[in-house]
């Protein structure tokens, strides 16, 4: 996948993830955003694990990134 259809991608999932989000705000049925689903989820310890495993997966830097690093401290 190019870097344009990936943005394309990550942009049209943030964009429905926010309708589903407003949508969830006005409607009559509570307790059903995202957040409060995420919550009633979070009680499972899975849940949780997972979502620093994705957050981990996102923040970690590349292997190049670590030996460019490491150079520039040999020098």
């Amino acid at each position: 996948m190019t870097k344009d259809k990936t943005s394309t991608v990550v942009s049209v999932a943030i964009l429905g993830l926010l309708a589903y989000e407003m949508y969830t705000l006005v409607n009559s049925k509570p307790k059903d955003t995202i957040s409060e689903s995420m919550w009633r989820a979070s009680k499972r310890p899975l849940v949780p694990f997972a979502l620093g495993m994705l957050t981990g997966h996102f923040v970690w830097q590349g292997q190049d990134v670590y030996e460019d690093y490491w150079k520039g401290q040999a020098e």
